[in-house]
């Protein structure tokens, strides 16, 4: 739905535009309507394609990418050797790193859910934990309707989304409640229409 409102001034009028995985780098067809800035990339480590995509460390600086952020803390049994590898890939950059900082808080969450938060959910978790004035959230669905073309292979296994397994990663449901008492407990959150009407469902 994003791209049927062109809505590049309003989202690159912010002081930091976020964009998760694969939506940087937007695509020049894209611009009109999701704006042309990326301040900071939360990526999930994988560079899989149907995960977050290649880190290309000098397309980010190239772009003024300032920060790349990992969904993950470290020392957890999945995904710590991808803050690994992209440290040991950035040691020839500098570029700014961040990861979630807080084991104990991120485990409690998980155990909270009872499922794996993405990319999306743990980037508005983690950004709340910091001074801002405001969090603007468009275009995160919880894969509502899938996603944009060409973000996943076409064989990819969408199954999961419709129909989770107890114990599946990434299920909606809870994380759609998570950020939906978020936003009832904090008021910098503000979303768009579409992001309000899941939340509200």
């Amino acid at each position: 739905y994003v791209l049927e409102k062109e809505k590049s001034d309003f989202i690159d009028s912010y002081d930091v535009v976020v964009r998760l995985n694969k939506s940087y780098p937007v695509l020049e067809d894209q611009k009109k309507y999701i704006g042309h800035r990326t301040d900071i990339r939360w990526h999930c480590g994988m560079e899989h394609t149907n995960n977050g995509g290649p880190f290309n460390i000098e397309k980010m600086l190239k772009d003024d990418v300032e920060w790349l952020c990992i969904n993950f803390p470290r020392h957890l049994d999945y995904f710590h050797n991808d803050i690994v590898k992209f440290e040991e890939l950035n040691q020839d950059y500098n570029m700014n790193f961040h990861c979630f900082s807080d084991l104990e808080f991120y485990l409690s969450i998980h155990h909270y859910l009872g499922t794996r938060m993405n990319t999306a959910t743990i980037a508005i978790l983690d950004l709340l934990l910091y001074d801002i004035k405001e969090l603007y959230i468009t275009g995160v669905t919880f894969f509502r309707g899938g996603w944009t073309g060409g973000y996943k292979d076409n064989n990819y296994n969408s199954e999961w989304i419709e129909n989770p397994q107890p114990g599946e990663n990434h299920i909606m449901s809870p994380q759609i409640k998570l950020v939906k008492l978020l936003r009832e407990m904090d008021n910098r959150i503000k979303v768009d229409n579409e992001v309000r009407r899941i939340l509200d469902e």
